[in-house]
């Protein structure tokens, strides 16, 4: 396999010296109801810079469609781990709390006892208690 990679390597530059080497000859084409005077070696390369931006174009649609799956696939696995866990949510019983016993719902406090209070510079000086 290797051999004959190298093989069409090779000839792929034989034929690139050859064809820019011995493309002196002036060639008239039409394209776009035009007419273009070109030499073989001009024609050559403008193929070849042709040739070159399809490949680049063909690897960046293949690159961009692999990526566009794999979100596609990571979004999947998100959205049915997502209904899962919200499946659970349902499923499950409600947990006892503390205050069961008494018959009355637990009462949340909104204000955290560990909080700093940032509103003021003042914080570390005394606060008159009609300023909370």
């Amino acid at each position: 396999m290797v051999a004959v990679a190298v093989v069409l390597i090779l000839a792929a530059v034989i034929l690139t010296i050859g064809a820019i080497l011995g493309g002196s000859e002036t060639t008239n084409f039409d394209i776009f109801q035009g007419s273009i005077s070109a030499t073989g070696t001009q024609i050559f390369l403008l193929g070849l810079v042709t040739g070159l931006l399809f490949i680049v174009g063909a690897k960046t649609l293949q690159i961009g469609a692999r990526r566009a799956r794999k979100r596609g696939k990571e979004l999947r696995e998100l959205r049915a781990k997502q209904r899962e866990v919200e499946r659970r949510e349902r499923e499950a019983p409600p947990e006892p709390s503390d205050d069961s016993d008494r018959g009355e719902p637990a009462r949340q406090s909104t204000r955290n006892p560990f909080d700093i209070d940032d509103t003021s510079f003042r914080s570390h000086r005394f606060r008159d208690p009609a300023d909370q």
